[in-house]
């Protein structure tokens, strides 16, 4: 099976935003987040936000900012920055898939991994993930691929014997 694809940026800040959000510190300060909100606006519809120590009510404030302006901000300032430092990333990428092996084939890089070297393979609505190892993967955008292209690649994935988690078709 071979496939073409070139991400852009816009594409690779959302694949790492989503992929981020899923870890349990992100989902348990988001989940924090919303306490503090909810928190505040029963402070203030009641009348005890006024009574709260000063420092209390800047806490609160603040860690509003941080967790929903800031840790965010931050973040796509970071996947923007590793996009265009990566020239490799947004470059036009061949993939040939085969039963043996996955090949990138890019302008600047040719990479050759065999299936029993790859970790694990994740299925996203608009992605699939080949891990490496648990931090570094590559990847291969959905929208590039038939339904064939798609179906035949489940199929390659599952006769790999590489731990997958993919979706119900």
């Amino acid at each position: 099976m071979e496939a073409t694809h070139q991400i852009n940026s816009k594409d690779y800040v959302k694949l790492m935003f989503s992929l981020a959000y899923r870890k349990p510190v992100f989902i348990f300060l988001f989940l924090s987040g919303f306490f503090l909100v909810f928190k505040l606006i029963d402070s203030i519809a009641t009348g005890k936000f006024m009574y709260l120590e000063l420092s209390t009510r800047y806490f609160i404030v603040m860690m509003i900012i941080y967790i929903f302006i800031i840790s965010p901000l931050m973040l796509f300032i970071r996947f923007r920055n590793a996009f265009k430092t990566n020239k490799g990333i947004g470059e036009k990428v061949t993939t040939t898939i085969t039963s043996e092996s996955i090949k990138h084939s890019a302008e600047s890089y040719i990479s050759e991994i065999e299936w029993n070297v790859i970790h694990k393979i994740r299925e996203l609505k608009s992605w699939f993930l080949f891990y490496h190892n648990n931090i570094s993967f590559g990847f291969l955008p959905k929208k590039d691929l038939s339904e064939e292209q798609i179906l035949e690649l489940r199929t390659l994935i599952g006769n790999s014997g590489v731990k997958a988690k993919l979706l119900k078709s």
